[in-house]
């Protein structure tokens, strides 16, 4: 049964045609700083509707109106509350989640490659931790430039481009005729991949009533079925599809890892047709507001209660205006607009920077931005190494097999049943971060657990024992990734949210091109020393957590 939620005003109810709501569904652009009539068939009196851009340049009193803008944010939760959780936020999780997905995806396939890629190209020990390097500087780069570009053009653009050129440059990757082309397809592939999940979490979050904001975590699990996945997919292909012994020929015997790559493109590829073809995103309505597009924002949340069964009545004095911006749509015109527009980009992303280093949040910033950077060079690191010393472990169990393909499937077993286990932390985290522990408690716990466990890990040597801690450390990692993706969006505020998530993981990407090159060198002092600096980075991490002034348990996003 529908019901119907009416948001009394003095003004008359917004009613949109059809042809409107085709309107309002496409990408807007800065570009378009123009105005749009519509005028009521019913209602000759009726004035008509005028939709604008906001221009930083052209009147003083913007920043006043920015404030003005925050306020209203507030109405936006209640409105998004009284819609409530229903098809449209459901659909939504499933279709962010398949950016987590893919983006373990892709992240994952370097670390079972890396060992066959070496035998392929000849690449020595010293340099062959460039492949994931340069897949984390291509995510460095995405992360910054797909979040900057969904605070200005809105989610919906970045929404399916980080998909889209995800599976193109990974078809190509599968084509690598030396390891340089490699390295430069999986540096642009990271580009791509790297817009994911700063940009997914946002749009996520500004759909979601407050009470349902926790749901955040659960798109962690994606990331980990991703991860198991493209274990699986490794585990199938690559040990009958690779050299074990000297000399044979690679280009007939090794070509294991680019069929492993073809899969997982494909995989994206279904994920992006999915996305385009059966479900239409709306844009974010705080994105619209804070871009003075209330008409706009009106629309969506009418079309969302529409798709969860209700009707909403929104009027425009609900989203009071700007008082101070009063520029004429002549006045519009006469300005220089790539003049304005360059200005604009510019200024907002400087102002963007500007506050997250204001006095109230400085704090809370640059420890966000260590624990991701933190995070990363621990998580990467152990992930590099464990395939290799499952791989080498099973080798020195299993003597009569060191040269076949026993070795490696029993390594890629043991790495896949690892990230399994990371479903279940996810899961666990989207429940721990609603108690009393929080946000921070949860994170703490995890923290310390991933710390103790890898310290003992690095003490036993057998494989079924190595593949126990193995598991736990799956877990509380997951707890980890799952409670970071979702406090670091909720404690920013929508203005920066895009920009801000999107620096976070630019120091991820940082500490994650590094991560390979220190692995490699520590290997070769000891055997046992990444996970020994594993487990102290973790320690880090505990203690930036427990220094975070803020926790997001209970606020709207």
């Amino acid at each position: 049964m529908n019901s119907k939620k009416n948001f009394r005003s003095s003004e008359e109810n917004i009613r949109i045609s059809e042809e409107e709501r085709e309107r309002f569904l496409v990408p807007s652009s800065p570009d378009n700083i123009i105005t749009k009539r519509n005028s009521f068939s019913d209602d000759d009196d009726n004035a008509d509707i005028i939709i604008r851009e906001e221009n930083d340049d052209i009147d003083s009193n913007l920043l006043a109106d920015i404030e003005i803008v925050k306020d209203q944010y507030e109405e936006l939760d209640n409105i998004i509350s009284s819609i409530g959780m229903g098809n449209f936020q459901k659909r939504l999780l499933v279709l962010c989640g398949f950016g987590w997905l893919s983006d373990a995806l892709w992240m994952m396939c370097v670390a079972i490659i890396l060992p066959r890629v070496q035998v392929h190209f000849q690449v020595p020990n010293s340099i062959i931790g460039l492949l994931s390097s340069s897949q984390y500087f291509g995510m460095m780069f995405g992360a910054v430039f797909w979040g900057i570009i969904s605070d200005t053009y809105g989610r919906k653009q970045a929404f399916s481009w980080t998909l889209g050129l995800s599976v193109f440059f990974g078809y190509i990757a599968s084509l690598s005729q030396s390891f340089e082309q490699l390295c430069f397809l999986f540096f642009m592939l990271g580009f791509g991949v790297g817009g994911n999940l700063p940009v997914d979490g946002a749009i996520f979050l500004e759909f979601v009533p407050k009470e349902n904001q926790y749901l955040l975590t659960l798109l962690s699990v994606f990331f980990e079925f991703g991860a198991a996945f493209t274990a699986l997919v490794g585990y199938l292909i690559l040990p009958s599809y690779s050299c074990f012994k000297e000399g044979c020929d690679v280009y007939k015997e090794n070509n294991g890892w680019r069929y492993v790559i073809m899969i997982l493109g494909t995989c994206t590829l279904i994920m992006l047709i999915i996305r385009i073809l059966f479900f239409r995103l709306l844009e974010s309505p705080k994105f619209l507001l804070s871009h003075n597009r209330k008409q706009e924002a009106i629309f969506v949340f009418q079309e969302i209660a529409r798709i969860n069964g209700n009707e909403i009545e929104i009027h425009l004095d609900n989203l009071s205006s700007p008082k101070h911006s009063n520029v004429s749509p002549e006045s519009n015109r006469n300005f220089n607009k790539s003049s304005i527009l360059s200005t604009q980009k510019f200024s907002s992303l400087f102002n963007d920077l500007k506050y997250l280093f204001k006095k109230q949040w400085i704090t809370t910033t640059m420890i966000v931005w260590s624990m991701w950077g933190v995070i990363s060079f621990g998580s990467v690191m152990f992930n590099l190494y464990l395939p290799k010393y499952l791989e080498t472990v099973s080798k020195e169990e299993n003597k009569e097999h060191s040269e076949g393909g026993e070795a490696i499937r029993k390594g890629l077993k043991g790495f896949m049943i690892f990230s399994i286990w990371g479903a279940p932390g996810a899961i666990i985290a989207s429940y721990l971060i609603e108690t009393i522990l929080g946000r921070k408690g949860a994170m703490i716990i995890a923290a310390t657990g991933v710390s103790l466990s890898t310290f003992l890990f690095a003490n036993f040597h057998h494989y079924y024992s190595v593949v126990l801690f193995s598991m736990i450390i799956g877990i509380l990692k997951s707890v980890n990734w799952s409670v970071i993706y979702c406090y670091t969006p909720e404690v920013f505020e929508t203005k920066i949210r895009g920009t801000a998530c999107g620096i976070s993981s630019v120091f991820a990407r940082i500490t994650g091109m590094i991560s390979p090159i220190i692995t490699g060198t520590l290997i070769s002092l000891s055997v046992s020393a990444p996970l020994y600096v594993t487990s102290f980075v973790f320690g880090i991490l505990a203690i930036l957590v427990f220094m975070l002034p803020i926790e997001t348990r209970g606020r709207q996003a």
